[in-house]
């Protein structure tokens, strides 16, 4: 194949060695920071290609990559962080064999750019410096030399490294991917990483109930293996109070401090208090053949609480099912599908009434969204020829449908519930689906819902369970206590929910816990590399 680009280093091509470029090569190899000085040129808007003169705290990132395993730079406007990376992934893979690393940016666009400021900076090299490459695999989504490594870049997505052996992870600008797919994407890749792979997180703030916001406050107070490091826009050469000045009158005070200041600024309610989401880890949990995932088993005696959320299962909002320990409320299995027809979801649902008979259960009650979609799962519910007499299904009590009609007031009321549930520590949630939406659920309008681009079908299967509880309780004195008592002892407000919470001692023991704590491993992969 014909050489398209002079600059491009033929595959196992020779070059001409002395001892000065020996001693040179071999400096690189142990100092990125060394590589970057000497050898990288960037683009200057009116010079053209220039050498990287690094500033000080540009040389206290590349340190701060090169030598952590998990580093997570929180770093303002303007300083040069993704350049920074592009010198140091370039190094990473002229001097390391054989290793995979990936580009995740927020857009296609910033992948393709930092992409393209590597292969600039390899060009520019020295040509005894440079490996030779793969023509085959050197494109604008990817870079491969014939030292067996490769740099590909791509947005950010639910798949993300899913299926490969990543060397090294950069996600450049994490904050700005959606919510729902921070999460999804850090989950999948974790399996990779823990392997022996490396991450890099590098990014401004935007907004605080987010997983980058999370993982930086955690790395802050110590906990986990990321080691953070900020870079203020004040260690920016000829950046002072007057530069503020000026662009706080063009951006506004509020986007200066976001993305200078570097402050986690939410303009956004959160539902559910920000620091207990923080400290509540979901818990790895069993999935059965019906890939219903378990964090206990249904015990002989007891009593459950199930809530079905259905969906069209074409591919978009999910169906839910979700099942509660009665009056513990702790979660011990949840369903979860974006593809089942109704048959099938009914199929589910009869597959866990039927572990639930085996195992001589109590009672459980259970209801249904009666939405368009969730009355095909009630008509098969009413003509089951095989119903189990431990099982009720309960419905709005001034309704002449059966299940639960949602409406705003109903919905609120849920959703305040849920949140004095959770907050007075009196319902456990196991799921790591659920946690999320959690984290996402806001106020928009007169109600809650979720964020742009995140989902709250795991939030709306446990609404139908909360208003479940709501309608048992006018009959089960121990569904009143634990929706309308908080321990004496307990630090929840309850003044902020404005709920008839009554301050007294139920005598109801919540567990807090699972059957046994000592089996089920953290589920957080950020917080147990």
């Amino acid at each position: 194949m014909a050489r398209k680009n002079n600059l491009l280093k033929p595959a196992n091509a020779l070059s001409e060695f002395n001892v000065n470029r020996i001693q040179s090569l071999l400096r690189c190899e142990s100092d990125p920071v060394y590589f970057i000085r000497e050898f990288m040129r960037i683009v200057h808007p009116k010079r053209g290609a220039v050498p990287f003169d690094l500033y000080d705290y540009q040389e206290e990132m590349v340190r701060c990559m090169h030598e952590n395993r998990f580093s997570i730079i929180m770093a303002s406007r303007q300083v040069g962080k993704s350049t920074v990376a592009c010198g140091y992934l370039l190094w990473y893979a002229i001097f390391n064999k054989d290793k995979y690393i990936l580009i995740s940016s927020n857009k296609n666009s910033g992948a393709m750019e930092m992409i393209a400021r590597i292969r600039f900076a390899y060009e520019q090299l020295p040509e005894w410096v440079k490996p030779g490459i793969d023509e085959t695999n050197w494109n604008k989504h990817e870079l491969a030399f014939d030292n067996g490594s490769r740099i590909v870049a791509e947005a950010t997505s639910v798949d993300t490294g899913r299926g490969k052996s990543v060397s090294l992870l950069y996600s450049d600008e994490l904050a700005f991917v959606r919510p729902n797919i921070q999460e999804e994407m850090w989950t999948s890749i974790f399996p990779t990483l823990s392997t022996g792979g490396s991450a890099i997180i590098s990014s401004t703030p935007n907004g605080d109930n987010n997983l980058f916001a999370s993982l930086w406050r955690n790395a802050e107070a110590g906990v986990g293996a990321f080691v953070p490091l900020f870079i203020s826009w004040t260690r920016i050469p000829d950046r002072d109070e007057t530069f503020k000045e000026d662009l706080i009158a063009t951006i506004g005070e509020l986007k200066w401090n976001q993305e200078y200041e570097c402050q986690f600024v939410s303009s956004e309610t959160m539902l559910f208090d920000s620091v207990q989401l923080l400290s509540t880890h979901a818990v790895k949990g069993t999935p059965d053949a019906r890939q219903v995932m378990w964090w206990d088993v249904f015990k002989r005696g007891k009593t459950y609480l199930i809530g079905v959320d259905p969906s069209t299962g074409s591919g978009r909002d999910f169906s839910v099912i979700n099942v509660f320990e009665f009056p513990t409320m702790r979660q011990i299995a949840q369903f979860r599908s974006n593809t089942m027809s109704s048959p099938l979801l009914f199929k589910t649902l009869k597959h866990i009434f039927k572990l639930a008979y085996r195992a001589s259960v109590n009672h459980i009650y259970f209801s249904v969204e009666n939405n368009g979609v969730g009355e095909g799962i009630l008509a098969l519910i009413q003509a089951d020829e095989e119903p189990y007499e431990f099982v009720t299904m309960v419905s709005d009590e001034d309704s002449k449908r059966d299940g639960m009609s949602t409406t705003r007031h109903t919905k609120m009321k849920a959703c305040l519930m849920f949140k004095t549930l959770f907050e007075s520590k009196k319902l456990t949630i196991a799921a790591p689906e659920l946690l999320i939406e959690m984290k996402n659920f806001i106020r928009k309008g007169s109600g809650y819902e979720a964020n742009t681009g995140a989902t709250d079908d795991c939030i709306s299967s446990v609404l139908i369970i909360i208003r479940v509880l709501e309608e048992i309780s006018k009959y089960e004195i121990e569904a009143f206590n634990t929706l309308y008592y908080v321990d004496d002892d307990s630090d929840y407000d309850d003044k902020e929910v404005g709920l008839p919470v009554i301050v007294g001692n139920s005598g109801i023991q919540s567990s807090g816990g699972f059957a046994d704590p000592s089996d089920p491993s953290s589920f957080d992969p950020f917080l147990n590399f």
